[in-house]
């Protein structure tokens, strides 16, 4: 069981960074300058003492974030706490997220992420999918979902829905990486069967 909920621990280190990607276009645009360099320096800070496991700096620095926006604020928090293997509290955190960004017409896609992943991490994959199953009715063409269910069913031994789900997530990536590490594994699932 450990095996198969790693993924999701792995592929979300550090989602705040992808959180601020999201927001780029919807709600960088509403802050001065000023605001986005301050934003930018405490994620930056939030992601070192994340990495370092120095988690009392991390909420100081969830709560800087969440000075500037509430929502961003929330989703570090949920990260954060799901990182510190607090699922109960990065599931509330990331309930309130979706919450805020709402109301304020942003992205629910990444909060949505770790929800999905905390769920996993707690061992409700039933959660766990039916809130996967919503980011991809939400936003069909987001990758990170379909990634996350390729990665599942690769641990589970599920060759054909693993590279039907690397597929889907292929299509949907623009990154480079993305893109080479999911034909990586398409090619690799190919070889295995």
């Amino acid at each position: 069981m450990r095996k198969i909920l790693t993924f999701l621990m792995i592929g979300l280190i550090g989602v705040s960074s992808i959180f601020a990607e999201e927001l780029s276009s919807e709600f960088m645009e509403k802050m001065t300058t000023e605001e986005l360099d301050e934003w930018n320096q405490i994620h930056l800070k939030l992601n070192l003492a994340t990495e370092n496991k120095e988690f009392d700096k991390a909420l100081l620095y969830c709560e800087n974030i969440g000075n500037i926006n509430m929502a961003s604020g929330a989703i570090a928090y949920a990260d954060t706490y799901r990182i510190m293997g607090k699922y109960k509290e990065s599931i509330e955190w990331a309930q309130k997220s979706v919450k805020y960004a709402e109301s304020e017409k942003l992205p629910i896609e990444t909060p949505l992420l770790i929800m999905a992943s905390s769920y996993v991490l707690m061992g409700d994959n039933e959660k766990s999918t039916q809130t996967l199953n919503k980011i991809i009715e939400l936003y069909p063409d987001h990758p990170m979902a379909y990634k996350f269910y390729a990665e599942y069913y690769e641990q589970t031994g599920d060759t054909a829905n693993a590279l039907k789900y690397w597929q889907e997530a292929l299509k949907r990536f623009t990154d480079a990486r993305a893109i080479q590490q999911a034909k990586e594994r398409i090619e690799a699932l190919k070889k295995s069967k």
